[in-house]
């Protein structure tokens, strides 16, 4: 059958034990299942921003990102990366002049360069998204192949106001075909993503869902 727009239950729960053993504490209700991660850079861009908001991304980033928010009508607003990640230091000022609407990031093995934003600029920049009350788009799709000597935590593990938005998948860890990825985010949020959702697919396949429970 077509199952729940937000995906299996049994699958959701095993992201959730996942991310539990990266640091983030994350209910089985506050994730929903995507079709691929691409999915849920569009569902981000469909529903919650408007024509003419403005958003951050990195400079340089994914092109992908660049191509989903541009077609949106977003405004982007690039802050240059590094080899430490995204110039937090830069995006201050930013925060504080102008309406920002959400910054979207690859915090680590960030894509092209490669870069992991280092701790405390994580540290920083949930800092700052909290006081300016701006949402984070952590776009983590290749956080699991991380190889460093210490785990290195999503964005999400730091969390403690519901400010982040995390973008996993099993497209880079398990098999590209299977079309298959999640987005962690508070419950209000899901919600407002999966009538969003049901308009485009209305569900992620679930034959690839149910594989992937037995995987997992």
């Amino acid at each position: 059958g077509y199952g729940p727009i937000e995906g299996l239950e049994p699958l959701r729960c095993a992201i959730a034990a996942r991310m539990a053993g990266r640091g983030a504490s994350v209910a089985p209700d506050e994730i929903m299942m995507l079709s691929g991660a691409t999915q849920g850079l569009a569902l981000a861009a469909r529903a919650l921003i408007e024509p003419g908001d403005e958003v951050v991304v990195e400079a340089p980033t994914y092109v992908g990102i660049l191509q989903t928010f541009s077609a949106a009508g977003a405004r982007l607003i690039g802050v240059p990366v590094d080899g430490e990640g995204l110039r937090v230091d830069l995006l201050a000022p930013i925060l504080a002049r102008r309406r920002v609407r959400l910054i979207v990031v690859q915090a680590t093995l960030h894509n092209p360069t490669g870069a992991t934003l280092t701790p405390a600029r994580r540290e920083r920049l949930i800092a700052l998204a909290r006081r300016h009350g701006v949402p984070i788009l952590d776009d983590d799709t290749y956080g699991e192949l991380w190889h460093g000597q210490a785990d290195q935590r999503p964005l999400k593990a730091l969390d403690r106001g519901g400010l982040v938005l995390h973008l996993g998948t099993f497209s880079k860890t398990v098999a590209p075909g299977l079309r298959v990825g999640w987005l962690a985010a508070p419950a209000p949020v899901i919600a407002r993503l999966v009538v969003a959702k049901q308009f485009l697919d209305l569900n992620t396949g679930a034959l690839a869902q149910l594989a992937l429970i037995e995987f997992v």
